[in-house]
Formats: structure tokens, C-alpha cells, sequence
């Protein structure tokens, strides 16, 4: 079972990867080999004054673009495991206090089939009560509103019986459709959350769509092997790649506050007091 499970969140966390926007999962910051062959040259043989500084820019370059990978695997993975949680809570809704109201829609029936004898004897004797004064049987209809008097009584509390039966069956559905919309309801919270996902995906896509034009000089000033170049043209490139970490990580965030939505979602599953 726990195979199946795993197989089943493994095959949810490729669809979902496949559904992302490329342009929103992939690294656009990136060079060729060629290029890195020839900037890790020019850094070689860098003077003093500009080879710590290249040193440095590449380095925080190269780290951002790993907490990027990093972040991609992990929002996909959450995005992942958000989508499988909601999706099984969201089926547990409609089980909510379902024992109860089974048990309580019994009591009902239970004590609708107790009582009918009694009922149908006490309408058995109005009737014939009804009977007999049409009849002019006088006596006779005493006798029987004697017996249905003693009888009523019996009948008041057999309805009464049925009635609280019903009520509390009545308030057990209102309570468990009001915990169906309080789990829903907190579900809901995460509406505006995505909302915010997509719009940083949007954000991410468009400073993704900046990285050629961001690029070529730097390209530009490997080609020439101008360390100063190289450094001016990596300036921008760290400041987008940073950009694009900042929002990924914002991405990231949601995704886990969309996870404490589902959680305290799931806490709310629990049978109505």
C-alpha cells in the first residue's frame, strides 16, 4: 500500500513538473561550455584588480543558480504533495460525522417501527369510537374514549420519543453540513495564495525573458578576453539571477503556507462535539 502511495505521488509530482511553464522552471542564466572555458581562462590570467572581483561575481552566480535547481525540485515536490493532501481531504469532507448520522437516522427508524403498533391501535380506536356514536352505541363509545384516554398518554410519549429522535438527528446533519463548510471554507484560504504563485511565476518568466538580452555582453566580453568587461557585464546577470532566487523562494513560501491551509483544513475532519 505505502508502494502504491509513493508511486502514485511520484507519477503526481512528473505530471505536475510537466505542467509548470518551462520558462518559469528553467534556468535561463547559463552559458555554454565553451563560454565558461573561456571565462574560467580569462580568470586565470586576471591582474589582481579585477581577478578576486571575477572570482567572486562567478561564485555568487554559480550559488544562486544552485539554491534555483534546488528550488524548482522543492516547489514541485510541495506542489505536489499540497495537490495529493487537498485532494484527500476534500474527499473526506463528505465523510464527516457519517457514523453518527447513521446512527442517529437508525434511532429514527427504530423508533418509528417501535411505536407504529401503538399508534395504529390508538387510531384503531378513535375510529372505532367514531363508529359507535354514529351507531348511537353511547355506552359502548364511552368505554372505548375511556380505553383510548388510558392509551393516549402511552401515545403522547411514543411521539415525543420520535420527535426528540428526530431532532437530534435534524441537529447532527446541521452541525456536520456547518463542518463541511468550515473545512471548505479554510480551503478557500488558499485561493488567494495561488494567486500569488502566479503572479510570481509571471514575474519569474518575464525576468527570464531579460537573461539574452543580459547575456550577450557578457558573451561579448569573453569573446574580446576583457576582464573589466567581464566583470561590468556580470554584474546584471548576478542582480537577475538573485531576482529570479527571490521570487522562487517567495513561490516556495506559499506553497508551504498553502500546505499549513490543507493541515488546518485536515484538523477540522475530526466528528462534531
Amino acid at each position: 500500500m505505502k508502494i502504491m502511495k509513493r508511486l502514485i505521488f511520484m507519477l503526481l509530482l512528473l505530471l505536475i513538473s510537466m505542467s509548470f511553464p518551462s520558462s518559469a522552471a528553467a534556468i535561463s542564466v547559463v552559458w555554454s561550455d565553451t563560454t565558461q572555458a573561456a571565462f574560467n581562462k580569462i580568470l586565470s590570467a586576471a591582474p589582481p584588480a579585477y581577478g578576486p572581483r571575477l572570482q567572486s561575481a562567478h561564485n555568487s552566480l554559480v550559488t544562486q543558480q544552485g539554491q534555483e535547481r534546488q528550488l524548482d525540485t522543492d516547489i514541485a515536490a510541495q506542489h505536489a504533495r499540497n495537490s495529493q493532501n487537498e485532494a484527500a481531504v476534500r474527499k473526506q469532507i463528505k465523510s464527516i460525522d457519517t457514523n453518527q448520522l447513521h446512527q442517529l437516522e437508525k434511532r429514527v427508524q427504530d423508533a418509528r417501527s417501535r411505536h407504529k403498533p401503538l399508534q395504529a391501535y390508538y387510531t384503531s380506536l378513535q375510529q372505532q369510537i367514531t363508529v359507535a356514536r354514529k351507531l348511537k352505541q353511547t355506552e359502548f363509545a364511552a368505554a372505548l374514549r375511556v380505553q383510548a384516554d388510558i392509551v393516549k398518554v402511552t401515545v403522547q410519549l411514543a411521539r415525543e420519543d420520535i420527535r426528540m429522535c428526530e431532532l437530534a438527528y435534524t441537529k447532527a446533519k446541521q452541525s456536520a453540513a456547518q463542518a463541511m463548510k468550515r473545512v471548505r471554507t479554510t480551503l478557500s484560504d488558499a485561493v488567494a495564495l495561488r494567486a500569488k504563485i502566479t503572479s510570481s511565476r509571471q514575474t519569474v518568466v518575464s525576468l527570464n525573458k531579460l537573461a539574452p538580452s543580459v547575456l550577450k555582453p557578457f558573451r561579448q566580453a569573453v569573446k574580446a578576453a576583457d576582464a573589466k568587461a567581464c566583470i561590468d557585464a556580470l554584474t546584471p546577470i548576478v542582480s537577475l539571477s538573485r531576482q529570479i532566487v527571490e521570487q522562487k523562494q517567495h513561490i516556495m513560501s506559499l506553497q508551504k503556507d498553502i500546505a499549513n491551509v490543507i493541515l488546518k483544513a485536515h484538523s477540522q475532519l475530526k466528528p462534531s462535539a
